[in-house]
């Protein structure tokens, strides 16, 4: 199984972890050590924003609901789907590899699937409707 990079580039990178370590050192300086090229570092602090977890939130995400979670058979997947689109899931493991489920599309809004085959453990549940996506965690427990 190969990473898929669309989990990767949602995951906080190191540049941002050290800069961000930096600038809590010198947090009451008022000093950014993001904004200061003489510098040369790479990545922005995430102290900047303190509710930012430094993942870029993605636009316009349809709305979609995992039941039941946790899960250990067939998982019922409702979404948004105004256009009628075809949806495509793609499920994750915790270091990012795809894992294979296999899912089934009952309406424009409602798909099925079946993670009976997966081990225990966490994964995350990505779905594409149009040109909009979302991902959600879905815990799978036997």
């Amino acid at each position: 199984n190969s990473v898929d990079t669309t989990i990767l580039h949602q995951t906080p990178v190191h540049t941002d972890v050290a800069v961000t370590a930096l600038h809590h050192l010198i947090y009451d300086t008022g000093i950014n050590p993001g904004t200061q090229p003489s510098w040369n570092l790479d990545g922005k602090s995430w102290l900047v924003d303190p509710n930012s977890t430094g993942i870029k939130q993605v636009a316009d995400k349809p709305d979609f609901k995992i039941y039941p979670n946790p899960a250990s058979g067939i998982v019922a997947v409702y979404f948004e789907n105004d256009n009628k689109y075809t949806p495509y899931v793609n499920i994750y493991n915790t270091i990012g590899q795809k894992v294979n489920a296999p899912y089934s599309i009952l309406s424009p809004n409602k798909l099925n699937i079946d993670v009976s085959e997966l081990a225990n453990g966490i994964y995350t549940v990505n779905i594409r409707v149009g040109n909009t996506e979302k991902s959600e965690q879905l815990v799978v427990s036997k």
